[in-house]
């Protein structure tokens, strides 16, 4: 998402747009199984599940597991969003110059970026050269998360749910917190 801002230049006196990027919200993978029924309908087939989760939300955080275990769908992936949905892929080491370039030809542009966080921990985790955070819901409520990004949201690109289950209500209630800040 993104948001026009309009500021004034007191030396020509004329209105520019600035075009401030929104903060990704996502979820460590889209296919959970408690979701079925709650977000995704009954009778949705699986392999359209993350088309329908890319329709609320900008990203998804694959783990490295994730990732290279399926690295030959990851193609056909990039085919089920739109251009603005940003695959992030976790990585616990930088990746050799020929496989981000496998990885950005697969995925073209839908390539976010390679972050090194723990996905398995109950602590926030933040790679601050990729301006990630992985975050765990129930670690704060929400005016505590508030607190949380008035520090810590300026630098950050995308904020992905790691709880154990992630819940869709969660994400719409952090998804409209960020929205209530201007994030």
């Amino acid at each position: 998402m993104q948001a026009s801002v309009k500021m004034s230049n007191s030396e020509s006196n004329e209105a520019s747009t600035l075009i401030v990027e929104s903060i990704k919200l996502g979820a460590c993978g889209w296919n959970h199984a408690h979701w079925q029924g709650g977000f995704y309908p009954d009778d949705l087939p699986l392999d359209w599940r993350l088309s329908y989760y890319s329709n609320e939300f900008s990203a998804v955080l694959l783990t490295e597991k994730q990732w290279r275990e399926n690295f030959l769908q990851l193609e056909a992936l990039a085919f089920d969003v739109d251009e603005h949905f940003g695959f992030y892929l976790q990585s616990r080491a930088p990746l050799k110059s020929e496989e981000q370039n496998r990885l950005s030809e697969v995925l073209g542009s839908k390539l976010a970026t390679v972050v090194n966080v723990c996905v398995n921990g109950v602590n926030t985790e933040i790679d601050h050269e990729a301006g990630v955070a992985v975050i765990n819901m129930a670690s704060k409520d929400m005016r505590g998360w508030r607190q949380w990004l008035e520090q810590h949201g300026a630098s950050l690109r995308a904020i992905f749910l790691k709880d154990e289950s992630p819940s869709c209500q969660q994400m719409s209630d952090f998804n409209a917190l960020l929205e209530l800040m201007g994030l």
